[in-house]
């Protein structure tokens, strides 16, 4: 098996997007995860004007965020010129800029921004320690982090993905506590339906990789198969699960020493959380009461 390393294959990098592109928008892990954001945002009450994606990837999730809240002012930034400069091509509304996350960014060409997404990359990145650390310069003081990761079992597809680790929830919560975090909401998500997804993935890799992975258009049974299985994540448990989902707030005093070192940056405006119920909590992975 071959697996993909956006640093080793750089080159190829822009290739590979493209080559994802079709499955991409259409999977229902990708198109489930994207909703769980946009709600989970909603539900906390976060307001934003300005939002950055911190390895955009085919810029799918930006757009969302641009079309569901409406914000001033969107930005990407990818570890790939070549992806750079065709995402600036296909969404000339946002702005892209090539950047490595896991590369200390002294002074980034860009704002701070109210609300940063780090949704499926740090899994990705050699120096996650960096990742991290950069992720608390990028955010405005009392703006806010969403940062999505896997846990558990790293299988044959992720592998071919580029995953290099998975994660524990709680490490997580204490690491982004560290540079300045506070964590607002820490939990995961997918038993039993993502579990399964995962096995049957690992179990027939080379279909996969054929109909699913590397098809420029998926079929019409695998086009059925996703609509189904994004639907039935909606029934999926919190609290049991793979995927890791973590919503931060930067700690106004700790973003104003950052911004003060980077040479100012914009401050936030966030509204109060609405009255809609969250997510069920128990049996919270993060040590949450």
């Amino acid at each position: 098996m071959t697996t993909f390393d956006p640093y080793a294959d750089i080159a190829d990098y822009a290739d590979y997007w493209q080559r994802l592109r079709a499955s991409h928008a259409l999977h229902p892990g990708n198109r489930f995860r994207y909703w769980l954001i946009a709600r989970q945002l909603q539900r906390a009450g976060v307001r934003f004007s300005t939002v950055l994606d911190c390895g955009c990837g085919d810029g799918s999730l930006l757009a969302l965020m641009r079309d569901r809240f409406s914000p001033e002012r969107t930005c990407g930034i990818d570890i790939n010129s070549r992806n750079v400069e065709l995402l600036r091509s296909l969404d000339p509304r946002s702005e892209f800029h090539c950047a490595d996350l896991g590369a200390a960014l002294e002074k980034p060409p860009w704002p701070a921004a109210e609300l940063v997404l780090c949704c499926e990359v740090i899994e990705h990145i050699r120096e996650d320690d960096v990742a991290i650390r950069n992720l608390a310069k990028l955010v405005a003081p009392g703006g806010h982090l969403v940062l999505t990761t896997q846990s558990g079992k790293i299988r044959r597809t992720e592998r071919f993905l580029g995953h290099l680790r998975h994660y524990q929830p709680e490490d997580l919560r204490k690491r982004l506590e560290g540079v300045g975090f506070d964590i607002l909401e820490c939990t995961v998500w997918g038993w039993p339906l993502l579990d399964f997804q995962k096995i049957l993935a690992e179990r027939f890799f080379g279909q996969v990789q054929q109909h699913v992975i590397s098809a420029r258009r998926p079929s019409r049974i695998v086009r059925a198969a996703f609509f189904a299985l994004f639907h039935g994540y909606k029934m999926c448990a919190f609290g049991r699960g793979p995927q890791i989902f973590i919503l931060a707030r930067g700690r106004v005093d700790a973003g104003s020493t950052r911004a003060a070192a980077a040479g100012g940056a914009p401050r936030l405006s966030v509204g109060a959380a609405d009255s809609e119920p969250r997510a069920p909590r128990s049996a919270d992975p993060c040590g949450q009461p």
